[in-house]
């Protein structure tokens, strides 16, 4: 059985929720996701709604990573205020355990040391819980806010590669 191009394609994408053709690919758009088809000349990995609009799309990229950035920094605040508003005993309490965690990443204590270390000083002590709970919900911030800053410059590089097209 001998299979033509368009053939092959339409077997390689027989659950496509879209057409694909000879001239036309699928692609998952760089700024909301969603999976399209567009022309294989296409440049930039963007649905034809994100296209339209390459301004307002740019926008919505600023105003995402803004967001996820402005969290990230409230979370820190929160979490230094109440450092600050700590007794000294458990500040320094959590300056320690904020120095072990910095060992666990250099590699010089394991996670599993680290753990159960944490935890039995938090059955001991356990106004540093809070804290804690703070560090962690300010990590989570800054990680997310670090994986919405990659996704923007990829999304922006994008939405430029549509500018180039449409300049030219």
């Amino acid at each position: 059985m001998d299979l033509s191009k368009t053939d092959q394609l339409y077997i390689d994408d027989l659950f496509a929720t879209s057409p694909v053709t000879s001239t036309t690919t699928r692609i998952h758009c760089r700024v909301c996701d969603l999976v399209t088809t567009v022309p294989l000349e296409e440049k930039a990995l963007l649905c034809v709604h994100c296209r339209s609009d390459l301004a307002s799309t740019a926008k919505h990229i600023a105003d995402r990573l803004a967001a996820a950035e402005d969290h990230a920094a409230e979370t820190y605040e929160r979490l230094t205020a109440d450092i600050a508003h700590a007794d000294t005993e458990t500040q320094e309490r959590y300056g320690r355990v904020i120095g072990a965690l910095a060992n666990v990443h250099a590699g010089q204590m394991s996670k599993g040391a680290f753990d159960a270390r944490l935890r039995a000083t938090l059955a001991q002590y356990s106004e540093l819980g809070t804290l804690m709970e703070r560090f962690d919900a300010w990590n989570d911030a800054a990680e997310s806010a670090g994986r919405v800053r990659e996704w923007s410059e990829l999304a922006m590089e994008e939405v430029e590669a549509a500018r180039d097209v449409v300049t030219c």
